[in-house]
């Protein structure tokens, strides 16, 4: 009602002024006249758009008024009238809110890898003092210090972070510990090489599998990057190939090939490994998170929600029952 009574003001004052024009010419008063009920007729047009139109106009109603009224009040003969057909128009043909064909999920909930309670990360915002240089550096060096008893898996790319603290002594306590981890682990590759040479068949085998093994944590822990990255992976491949040559039924070795070939991305590969693996005896719930996540790699949805469905049905961790929910939680995800 509020809208058609600014529309019918503004036709009437509008109409006024042409009637004062076409009536008694456009000399002195009567050019004022018309001139204050166009002004009066523009402003309340102007108003009616702001109103009944959608978009930028009605967040901001100032600016929308502002331009609204110079299009009535500067265009002549037809400002007005079209500003008033454009506000009948819009509020005739007013269009009905879209439908959300998508829907918003929230994203899961950090978990923490490690999920003992005395865990040293539990303690306090141990990664946020350790990225933060306003810290002072006594207690990032504490904090530092604490993350050495979680799984290097998950405290080495903290720690290799460091390396670029302003601190010195921050950044020489990291490279230490890193390089002590690298330097034991390089160690016993080199015993596991000496072990190997002249070795009757099932000592290679010993050996080769276990060097495979260590060049696969240097990897996995994140102690080596670039290039020496790629060659620990060749190495690793190598020597795995080597051993599997002598103990073809080993899960175990199978289901290193798995992890090698997740790393490489040959997830075919991948995915036959862990199968074989389940085939010569490992549990079968160790695989299953492995193949899910090649499932995930190969963008069949179908497999991974299969398997989530399996894994719930035996023991799992926190973390992993967070992403059985969030699976479970999307029937209608894409396959």
């Amino acid at each position: 009602m509020y809208t058609y009574s600014l529309g019918l003001l503004a036709t009437a004052f509008e109409a006024a002024g042409f009637w004062v024009l076409l009536g008694y010419g456009v000399e002195g008063k009567q050019l004022a006249a018309y001139l204050a009920a166009h002004f009066v007729a523009s402003a309340l047009a102007a108003t009616l758009l702001v109103v009944v139109m959608p978009g930028a106009s009605r967040q901001q109603p100032r600016m929308g008024f502002a331009f609204f009224f110079s299009l009535g009040f500067f265009v002549p003969v037809l400002g007005v009238p079209g500003l008033l057909v454009t506000g009948f128009l819009a509020r005739l043909l007013r269009k009905e809110a879209a439908k959300e064909v998508f829907s918003t999920q929230a994203a899961p909930e950090y978990a923490p890898h490690d999920e003992r309670v005395d865990a040293p990360h539990t303690h306090g915002p141990v990664r946020a003092q350790l990225s933060d240089p306003a810290t002072p550096v006594e207690t990032r060096m504490r904090a530092l210090l604490s993350i050495q008893d979680l799984p290097s898996r998950v405290a080495n790319p903290v720690i290799r972070s460091m390396l670029a603290d302003p601190s010195d002594d921050v950044r020489l306590v990291a490279y230490g510990i890193l390089d002590g981890r690298e330097k034991r682990i390089n160690a016993r590759i080199q015993a596991a090489r000496a072990q190997l040479e002249g070795a009757d068949p099932t000592g290679r085998l010993i050996a080769d599998k276990e060097l495979a093994e260590l060049y696969w944590e240097l990897v996995y822990q994140g102690l080596v990057q670039g290039d020496l990255q790629k060659h620990a992976a060749a190495q690793a491949r190598a020597h795995f190939d080597a051993a599997l040559a002598f103990a073809p039924d080993d899960a175990a070795l199978w289901a290193l090939g798995g992890r090698l070939a997740v790393f490489a991305g040959q997830y075919e590969r991948a995915w036959h490994a862990f199968s074989r693996a389940i085939e010569f005896g490992l549990p079968e719930m160790r695989a299953l998170p492995y193949l899910a996540e090649v499932a995930y790699r190969m963008r069949r949805f179908d497999r991974v929600r299969q398997l989530l469905g399996r894994i719930a049905q035996g023991a799992h961790t926190q973390r992993m029952a967070q992403v059985i929910h969030f699976w479970s939680a999307h029937d209608s995800a894409p396959a």
